[in-house]
């Protein structure tokens, strides 16, 4: 990669970070998640929670988000979520949670491996 594409990519990065939401924008849209993972397993209904989840990690890919923002990400909310909730409800939050951060990762893992793999070619 020569100098001018390294420093048209950073500035790609530097825009696209520019443009991304603020992290209370992701927060809401990651509890919005969870909670409707929640209902999901409690009512065996379809929210199309992957398609969600894939979209939400187009956004964090545009953010050049790192795996551990993204864990920092999860555990926020997971925090908010089970603030002052009895034990039972908290473990489901917890539960619910880590089934969204499993898919919103493996998302972000293909879009990341994809871009890679557009650079080398």
């Amino acid at each position: 990669m020569t100098a001018q594409q390294t420093w048209q990519r950073r500035i790609h990065r530097e825009q696209s970070r520019q443009d991304a939401p603020h992290a209370a924008e992701l927060e809401s849209l990651y509890i919005d998640l969870v909670r409707d993972r929640i209902e999901e397993r409690g009512k065996a209904i379809d929210l199309k929670i992957g398609a969600r989840a894939g979209a939400l990690a187009e956004v964090l890919e545009r953010s050049d988000a790192t795996a551990r923002e993204v864990a920092k990400l999860h555990v926020t909310c997971v925090e908010r979520l089970s603030h002052s909730q009895g034990e039972r409800r908290a473990n489901a939050v917890l539960a619910s949670a880590q089934l969204v951060l499993v898919e919103v990762m493996g998302h972000l893992l293909d879009r990341y491996r994809d871009r890679a793999v557009a650079t080398d070619a």
